[in-house]
């Protein structure tokens, strides 16, 4: 073959190349720019380290925040506090209600206006305060190190702490100050890596490889990948979980009809955190109130029908709710449960959670989570 010959093949194929990633490219801008059709998954531009908790939010950052392959977005605004709320004093004039816990807490997944809190001090016709302590990422034993140290300097006179199913293993996790259970002794509770000694959060190799950057091209801001997910998410759980083992499935693992050591080990640290926690509520006169957010996988019945077909009989979906209760009775908690007024009033799980969600609330399912805490509050004659 001539040169001639070779040298025509070879822009025929560059021009086929080019015409097909040009109009993509284009799309892409147009996506990115002027529909705003944004993508950023990395949380680390709003958090820094923190001795006492491990991570904490950067005072005073505003940025806009995107995760879900639909192009949902928020604004998320930090106060001088470094807590994402509006601007606080530490000095109070009125009751306060203090919101402890992790991303379920943040209610990130709505706009400012129709958060928890916002919500919750509009329907009390803002005779009280509602401060948001919550922190992405964060289990039991960094949302207590979070009111001890730093939430109880606003002097709250309420405490809700909301669990998230996923808290139950992330308070073994050792990459921040955690707790372990020591069996046999006085202080059952020990605390580790504290004050935290790391000083870059989340901290990883540079590289400068063009791999991985196109990787994070695609991955994290292509809008056209982000939409092709969703095509080929088209069973329940999605495509992330249908090779699994049943031991990487932490958050379905605490609904299985028997536990192993290690789930034991989970609840039993737990139950030592949350205890923890409302001694030292009593100690400071401030009244606790322990509340089970919601867990959609259980509650969708074409979902567990799914884990069920995959990991077989094996789960009781009413399970963590009915531990919860038990213990909270036991050891006089107050105690509701967001995922047993789901399951009792027979609501549809879709029409609280975000369509690509299974433990954050919509805008909806923040409105009932107010609503039905405000309730229980009331009931107990706190308000």
């Amino acid at each position: 073959m001539s040169l001639r010959e070779r040298s025509k093949i070879f822009f025929t194929i560059l021009l086929v190349v080019t015409s097909c990633f040009i109009p993509i490219i284009l799309f892409e801008l147009f996506a990115t720019f002027v529909l705003d059709f944004h993508s950023s998954r990395n949380h680390i531009p709003f958090f820094q380290i923190d001795s006492i908790t491990g991570w904490a939010k950067i005072p005073n950052q505003e940025e806009t925040w995107y995760l879900y392959n639909d192009g949902t977005k928020t604004r998320v605004r930090n106060n001088s506090h470094g807590f994402t709320d509006r601007e606080r004093k530490v000095e109070k004039s009125k009751p306060r209600i203090a919101l402890i816990g992790d991303s379920t807490t943040e209610f990130w997944e709505a706009e400012e206006k129709e958060r928890g809190q916002t919500l919750m001090e509009r329907k009390l016709n803002h005779a009280w305060e509602v401060l948001n302590f919550g922190v992405r990422g964060f289990s039991t034993d960094q949302a207590y190190l979070l009111l001890k140290h730093k939430g109880m300097k606003f002097s709250p006179d309420i405490v809700v702490y909301t669990f998230c199913i996923n808290d139950l293993y992330g308070n073994t996790q050792v990459n921040k100050p955690h707790y372990e259970l020591i069996s046999g002794q006085q202080e059952k509770l020990i605390l580790k890596d504290f004050p935290y000694p790391y000083t870059e959060l989340n901290a990883e190799e540079d590289s400068s490889s063009y791999l991985e950057w196109i990787d994070e091209i695609i991955f994290d801001h292509s809008f056209l990948y982000r939409k092709l997910s969703q095509i080929l998410a088209n069973h329940p759980m999605g495509v992330y979980y249908e090779h699994m083992p049943l031991k990487s499935q932490t958050e379905l693992r605490p609904y299985k009809k028997i536990y192993s050591a290690e789930e034991k080990y989970w609840w039993e640290l737990f139950k030592e955190l949350i205890l923890e926690i409302k001694q030292f509520s009593d100690r400071q006169g401030v009244r606790f109130l322990l509340v089970e957010g919601v867990y959609g996988n259980t509650l969708d019945p074409e979902r567990m029908a799914w884990s069920e077909e995959k990991y077989g009989d094996v789960f009781d979906p009413e399970k963590v709710t009915r531990l919860l209760k038990e213990f909270s009775e036991q050891e006089g908690i107050s105690f509701l449960s967001i995922q047993d007024e789901v399951r009792r009033r027979k609501i549809p799980i879709t029409d609280l959670m975000h369509p690509q969600d299974y433990v954050h609330l919509s805008a909806a399912g923040i409105e009932l989570y107010s609503d039905w805490v405000l309730e229980k509050l009331k009931t107990l004659e706190w308000l």
